[in-house]
């Protein structure tokens, strides 16, 4: 079942669309702000996927937003790795090249729940847990997340699917890292869409000797609180939630804070009523040595792919917007398939209001995902742990 909330002037409509069946219902609203016209596509293309004809709709009508009444269905799945294994969750058909999902930093897979109820049901995603996040196994004792590391986990993970390419839908750390695959393999990337980040930050001049120094001191601190096996802080759920939305600088809402946390807290074994975090504490540690921008300016002409890069008006950019504006200009420049916009929100701007960037995501698969080959090997049933 879904919602379609529908605008007709001064009053708003809501209609509850079920299989063959649509129940109307008007509710009346003196503020309304205006509707962008992406979502009005956007809410019809989304009927029309679903096989609902609705005689209301013309040109003085107006879809607010659309959302899922009920579950979409994924899997769970689990792939081998050396240092232990790779979680996440397939969304759609397994017959097909999935769009990979990469998180944020610290967060989780599940943080593209609420955006998946809003995508066609026929195009796969494969959202992964990046390791010592969520469910996956974190680096053994002594090792450092680089970031840069990451690219081989990504291979890795095409060699094993037997992919002959890799498609992207990431956000903010994973879009950083995304970024760097379509450099780095610029025949073997073939969509990038990415929420909030475009790429990785680039190095602050004369900070490099300072912040590598530090980063490393950290990490050894990290590193021997893990080696201790001491059982770590316990929570109140309440309290988690309030921990999570202050990390990301009040850019999650309450309501939207479960998506990331599920995957990333455990129940206490002494106290039941208590939680406690299970993500690695190493990865609060900062890369080593970070990227020249003029190097990445470089890498930014090597992306050849249809790239949709969606910025957050009220997301932070965390370095020099200018430093953005650059590869803006490159990438527009050397990649005619380069698409940007803007969206009010936040950084999380995807979990938090998913029907503002579906439909640029969906205009800019209907433009490229037919071009792309989708064909690969049969899904192993092996790697499938157990039906949502």
């Amino acid at each position: 079942m879904y919602n379609v909330v529908i605008m007709h002037e001064d009053k708003c409509s809501k209609v509850l669309l079920t299989t063959g069946k649509v129940y109307y219902k008007h509710y009346i609203s003196c503020k309304y702000k205006p509707i962008n016209m992406a979502l009005v596509r956007y809410g019809l293309q989304f009927l029309t996927r679903k096989g609902l004809q609705l005689s209301l709709f013309s040109q003085h009508f107006h879809v607010a937003s659309v959302s899922c009444q009920t579950e979409r269905k994924y899997e769970e799945i689990k792939v081998p790795v050396p240092w232990g294994h790779v979680e996440g969750k397939w969304w759609g058909p397994q017959d097909k090249r999935p769009i990979l999902c990469v998180h944020g930093w610290q967060e989780s897979c599940g943080s593209f729940d609420p955006i998946m109820q809003l995508l066609p049901e026929d195009i796969g995603f494969l959202a992964i847990d990046m390791p010592g996040h969520g469910y996956s196994s974190r680096y053994p004792q002594g090792i450092y997340y680089h970031g840069i590391d990451s690219q081989i986990l990504l291979r890795r993970l095409q060699k094993y699917f037997g992919w002959s390419k890799l498609s992207f839908m990431s956000h903010s750390m994973g879009a950083a890292l995304s970024f760097l695959s379509a450099c780095l393999y610029p025949d073997d990337v073939d969509l990038l869409v990415q929420f909030d980040i475009l790429k990785p930050f680039s190095a602050r001049p004369g900070t490099t000797i300072q912040s590598t120094v530090k980063n490393i001191e950290r990490f050894l601190q990290y590193d021997k609180l893990n080696e201790a096996s001491t059982h770590p802080p316990t929570y109140t759920y309440e309290e988690l939630v309030k921990k999570m939305i202050a990390g990301t600088r009040n850019s999650l809402t309450p309501r939207n804070a479960k998506y990331v946390l599920n995957r990333i807290v455990s129940r206490s074994d002494t106290d039941p009523s208590k939680y406690y975090f299970t993500r690695d504490s190493r990865l609060k540690v900062g890369t080593l040595v970070g990227f020249q921008h003029d190097d990445l300016l470089e890498y930014a002409k090597r992306i050849k792919c249809p790239m949709l890069f969606i910025k957050a008006a009220d997301g932070p950019y965390f370095e020099n917007k200018q430093n953005y504006d650059d590869v803006v200009q490159v990438l527009e420049t050397h990649n005619k398939c380069f698409q940007h916009a803007s969206v009010p929100g936040t950084h999380h701007v995807h979990i938090n209001n998913p029907e503002r960037v579906a439909p640029l995501v969906l205009d800019f698969f209907d433009k490229y995902y037919a071009s792309t080959d989708r064909t690969a090997p049969s899904l192993n049933q092996d790697i499938v742990l157990r039906r949502q």
